[in-house]
């Protein structure tokens, strides 16, 4: 039998248990051959990405086993948040690699292309789902990389070689790093109804650096659970009440954020991104109307990548509602 793992509630109180998870399944680790293996410590933040098809066809493998079953059973699956992804399924395929999952999806990484800002308090099926609206209706190339740094990161913290620490990555500014490279689409901040994304200081200081940068911030989100009476509601925030786990970092971002202009300014533009989201928001209403479909539930993985998708051998890995 397997070993059974916690699971939290927001207040870290434990609320049940989830079945360890077997191995990541063999279609989604990168197989192609190259002259060598990159590890975390062996490239920049800048390329530590992630495609839109790999998050999606990650999210949706951590779906079909039997500890997402359990998280779903105990939970919601709407209440399934970064944390529980990455507790359950990013360390466990992770630990002992020296490479963080996107790195291990695609050993052939390149630059980053679109910066995305997200809560870990957020729920994974909310931001899923966001991604797609990425590609239906905001027109991003579904190959497109990005960073996310629940997957960016390489998480173990196990001191294994090429690996990084936590802090050690951290040093290395990856969040100024990349936005400061002005990737391409920009910077999209996922919106999801668990959590206020502002609350976490490190989003804030990431509107900072956008904003230091000229870089583009669009609001990101899942159709399905918004509707524009409730967004309303998120439309002003008190960026100085944001908190941060680490207290050096928060009096480092709080120095870096007053020295910029302060968190009031911070509050105006992102009153200004949501303005604009809530506009999205409607027009993404109207194609769910006009069409008869929710945007969540269309297929945009290429026919291509599914057929790639094979059966593992340990059935139990494998579950169905």
């Amino acid at each position: 039998s397997r070993k059974e793992n916690p699971i939290y509630d927001q207040n870290r109180n434990v609320i049940g248990t989830a079945p360890s998870v077997s191995p990541i399944p063999d279609h989604l680790i990168d197989s192609t051959e190259t002259e060598r293996w990159y590890y975390q410590a062996d490239l920049q933040p800048d390329e530590w990405s992630i495609s839109i098809l790999n998050f999606i066809l990650l999210c949706e493998a951590c779906r079909d086993t039997y500890t997402w079953a359990a998280l779903s059973a105990t939970k919601g699956e709407q209440n399934i948040i970064l944390h529980d992804l990455v507790a359950h399924f990013i360390i466990p395929w992770t630990i002992g690699t020296g490479c963080s999952i996107a790195l291990l999806l695609d050993q052939c990484p390149g630059k980053v292309e679109l910066m995305l800002s997200h809560s870990w308090s957020g729920s994974v099926m909310q931001t899923l789902n966001a991604m797609k609206t990425l590609v239906i209706m905001h027109q991003i190339p579904i190959h497109t990389r990005m960073f996310f740094c629940a997957f960016s990161q390489y998480q173990p913290d196990d001191g294994v070689h090429g690996g990084l620490s936590i802090q050690e990555q951290l040093k290395m500014d990856p969040f100024s790093q990349v936005i400061s490279s002005k990737p391409t689409y920009g910077m999209y901040v996922v919106h999801t109804s668990l959590s206020e994304v502002y609350d976490r200081l490190w989003c804030v200081d990431e509107v900072r650096e956008a904003v230091k940068s000229n870089l583009k911030i669009y609001g990101l989100f899942d159709p399905a659970i918004w509707d524009l009476s409730k967004f309303q509601k998120t439309m002003k925030v008190e960026t100085r009440n944001a908190e941060c786990s680490n207290d050096e970092d928060k009096l480092m971002l709080t120095n870096k954020i007053e020295e910029a202009g302060g968190f009031d300014e911070l509050d105006k533009v992102i009153l200004h991104v949501r303005k604009m989201a809530k506009k999205d928001l409607k027009e993404a209403l109207s194609f769910e109307a006009n069409y008869g479909t929710r945007v969540s539930f269309m297929d945009i993985v290429p026919k291509e990548e599914e057929a790639n998708e094979v059966d593992d051998d340990d059935s139990s890995e494998e579950f169905s509602a």
